[in-house]
């Protein structure tokens, strides 16, 4: 940190008192006003080049992993991703009380529903952007590689019931569509599946931050 004077103060700041906060996002330097002894104006600055050294560290902890992920997994199939699909597949059954069977290579089915929860539904994505967000936002304030690891679990576990509560809305909203004749030209069921995404998603996204 370094105390930066406005050009109009003087003297030594010898008793410093957070007025102001920009609320600038948690990867950016913040800026406080402060008040000095000598009632001038003055005003609290965190060199973004510091802030950068300090921290880099565990931003590139953080894109390794992510690259690392999309190469592993850019073209899985079912079979390398079940270990997302099957703790999501458990949530939906236990929640809706549909059963889904596991089917090599396809994914979790429900035959009754012809409904299939495959690799493309494995919400891995999200989750990926979800540890990129929390690393980038908050590594600054805990500076530990703890931090990176509970990272990794909570955007895990958030990832399974996130896409989890997705997957329930794709099962049923369809199904109240049908009911009511609401498709339109302009909304279709796959229409209809991608804004369900967008929505679910970018609003869990917003809540978690």
């Amino acid at each position: 940190w370094s105390i930066r004077p406005l050009p109009s103060g003087k003297g030594n700041v010898t008793n410093l008192m957070i007025l102001r906060d920009t609320g600038a996002p948690h990867f950016f330097p913040k800026i406080f006003a402060v008040h000095t002894a000598d009632t001038e104006n003055c005003f609290l600055h965190y060199d973004k080049k510091e802030f950068l050294k300090q921290n880099r560290i565990y931003y590139l902890t953080g894109i390794a992993i992510f690259l690392t992920m999309k190469l592993l997994f850019r073209n899985a199939d079912a079979n390398a991703l079940r270990w997302m699909l099957a703790p999501t597949s458990r949530l939906v059954s236990f929640l809706s009380g549909i059963p889904f069977l596991w089917e090599s290579h396809l994914g979790y089915v429900s035959h009754d529903l012809r409904f299939v929860i495959a690799a493309s539904c494995s919400g891995i994505n999200f989750m990926l952007i979800t540890l990129m967000m929390l690393i980038f936002s908050f590594s600054n304030r805990f500076k530990s590689f703890r931090f990176v690891g509970i990272s990794i679990a909570i955007s895990y576990v958030y990832t399974v019931s996130v896409n989890s509560l997705r997957i329930l809305i794709a099962i049923y909203l369809p199904a109240f569509f049908d009911r009511y004749g609401l498709w339109t030209n302009r909304i279709t069921p796959d229409k209809l599946h991608t804004i369900i995404g967008i929505v679910v998603f970018f609003s869990a996204l917003l809540l978690l931050y």
